[in-house]
């Protein structure tokens, strides 16, 4: 239903984006460049995912020779092949030359941030050992309302976040420190005019960075929101109805097409897209069946996958990214029965091999797919403590994936994927800490007792009248408190 979500920056909704130069994850000789599109080293051969992972490693001389980076490294020993093993954070790396002698130390590896979004009071940021797989939490900062699905831009300068909760639904931007990852709010604006939108569940930027899509599930419609050159967002500049119960809005890789499932009507809508503006595309739609909630484009411009709801089934098609049109659609199922898990989110591995999908109950899994072409072949599932995992998110390297759940006692779960089977291996997890705390217990001669504090209201009930002193306010928030999560997003910083 449209109050699932999940993106990671979040524990719960995801975008990701990668940058920043970084010592070899496994201590050898020499460094590389983490581009913004993906892992270390060069993008893979063939299909990939959104962000390539792994590739050639084309950094320095293949041949071993030297290579001058201002005394840090010495020469470098055989290119690494191709991204199928899991070391360093793309593929793995040829035999290290001998270091050099370095007039400063090696540049800190970069971080690697998870956000993580909720129907709670705020947006959870951790970060994630590259090596260990440790989800750390850092803070969690309060937004007065419900961000329930996030996104990043491709600068990784700022984050988005739809506030489900704000009367009309509201987009929030913030700036992303480069340094902590710590946000600070910019504004926030209504996602569509005169209040047409109602239920917003999903929000993406495209990928020039200067536009955000917004789906609405109870009202239908998808509008499109400029992005200033500050971060800041503008009033919508497009508002359409493509059909019933919109709950995503994606775009393609080359920014010119969005695309919207439309859960209540069975199909995905087909638009143009450019300078803000909408128009229906020939023909407007493709008919998906069971419920289309999430998909996912290969970065080919080839092939799309739509994962749908109600029937816990995937449906592949053919994409031609010159017209921004689907077609040919084959769907299978994501569970095991096939039906009645309540599909949520699907995502791409950035090597393109796997595709992931997740299941809520009665399930509570992810499938795991080999992809070739378009075609899927079920792998298997991972259940290790999730507890209807509603949104998740795959870090710029395809090293992690990290799953957010909206219910029981952990927030979120990270999990390290083999980068030759794309099967999942728990790494670690983060536990649901209480929202505050009590209030103080009441004055026994004061009767009845004061109840607990209500999550999120930030002071105790007011005490009998005829207490002769007022509650003390609840003890603030817990900084480090992280909800369920609805949405999730990575971010590496320097």
């Amino acid at each position: 239903m449209h109050r699932i979500a999940f993106a990671v920056l979040t524990l719960g909704i995801f975008t990701f984006a990668c940058a920043s130069a970084t010592k070899d994850p496994d201590g050898s000789g020499g460094s590389s460049a983490l581009p913004s599109s993906g892992g270390g080293g060069a993008h893979l051969g063939g299909r990939h995912g959104t962000n390539a992972s792994g590739g050639d490693g084309h950094l320095g001389d293949r041949d071993g020779g030297s290579e001058d980076a201002g005394g840090n490294t010495g020469g470098r020993g055989d290119a690494g092949a191709r991204g199928d093993a899991d070391a360093g954070y793309g593929g793995p790396r040829g035999d290290a030359g001998p270091r050099g002698d370095a007039d400063a130390g090696d540049p800190p590896a970069p971080k690697l941030f998870f956000y993580g979004g909720s129907y709670r009071d705020t947006v959870s940021v951790l970060t994630l050992d590259v090596h260990s797989g440790e989800l750390v939490r850092v803070s969690s900062v309060p937004t007065g309302g419900g961000p329930s699905y996030i996104a990043v831009s491709p600068n990784k300068r700022y984050l988005y976040a739809i506030d489900q909760n704000a009367i009309p639904p509201t987009v929030i931007a913030f700036m992303v420190d480069q340094q902590t990852g710590a946000l600070t709010e910019l504004n926030r604006v209504p996602t569509t005019v005169d209040g047409l939108g109602r239920g917003v569940t999903q929000l993406s930027v495209d990928p020039t960075g200067k536009w955000i899509a917004v789906a609405h599930y109870q009202s239908g419609h998808v509008s499109i929101l400029p992005i200033k050159d500050d971060g800041t967002v503008a009033a919508a500049s497009a508002v359409a109805r493509p059909g019933n119960n919109a709950h995503q809005a994606v775009w393609d890789i080359t920014g010119n097409y969005l695309f919207v499932p439309c859960l209540g009507s069975n199909l995905v809508a087909q638009f143009k897209f450019a300078d803000g503006t909408l128009a229906p595309n020939n023909p407007a739609s493709t008919p998906v069946l069971g419920g289309p909630r999430h998909m996912a484009f290969d970065q080919e411009g080839q092939a799309a996958w739509v994962l749908n709801e109600f029937t816990s089934t995937v449906t592949s098609l053919d994409y031609d990214a010159n017209t921004g049109l689907l077609s040919n659609p084959e769907s299978q199922p994501t569970s095991d029965p096939p039906t009645g898990t309540l599909s949520a989110h699907v995502a791409l591995h950035p090597s393109g091999k796997f595709l992931y999908a997740s299941n809520r109950l009665p399930q509570n899994s992810i499938a795991i797919f080999s992809v070739a072409g378009k075609t899927l072949k079920l792998e298997g599932f991972e259940k290790t403590l999730l507890s209807t995992p509603t949104d998740f998110a795959i870090d710029p390297s395809g090293r992690f994936l990290v799953a957010g759940n909206l219910e029981g006692p952990v927030s979120a779960v990270a999990f390290r994927i083999d980068q030759l089977t794309g099967k999942l291996t728990l790494t670690s997890s983060v536990p649901l800490t209480p929202w505050g705390t009590p209030c103080p217990p009441a004055d026994p001669l004061c009767p009845p007792p004061d109840p607990l504090c209500i999550p999120p209201a930030p002071l105790c009930p007011p005490r009998n009248p005829l207490c002769p002193r007022p509650n003390p306010s609840c003890v603030p928030l817990n900084p480090l408190s992280i909800p369920n999560v609805t949405a999730a997003t990575f971010l590496y910083l320097p």
